[in-house]
């Protein structure tokens, strides 16, 4: 998944853009079909998940404003550690968007 500036790479899922309509002055663009924008809705919930850890990691102390002084090895576990812990942490956490909605056993969210 990436933002849409990454679109011209292979492989790799970018939501959908209007597209401009030639000829029109200002430009002026498509609208997005219902499938488009339930794809874009998809891609941006699974990459707010993936940003969510991405910030609870860089913000971890033994990854903020200090250079590692290990081998990189050590570095590879304790990112993947982290990355592991950080993702099952925010999946336990009550979620803050849906008061009295968390996620079961399966992953999928349900109502308490």
């Amino acid at each position: 998944l990436g933002d849409g500036v990454y679109e011209v790479v292979s492989r790799l899922m970018v939501p959908f853009r209007k597209q401009p309509i030639p000829g029109t002055n200002p430009i002026q663009y498509y609208p997005l079909s219902q499938y488009q924008l339930r794809v874009n809705d998809l891609i941006a919930g699974v990459r707010g998940c993936v940003e969510h850890v991405n910030a609870m990691v860089v913000n971890h102390d033994m990854f903020e404003g200090r250079p590692y002084r290990g081998s990189l090895d050590f570095l590879f576990w304790f990112v993947n550690i982290t990355i592991h812990c950080t993702a099952l942490m925010i999946r336990l956490e009550a979620s803050r968007q849906l008061p009295g909605w968390s996620m079961n056993d399966n992953g999928h969210p349900h109502f308490e």
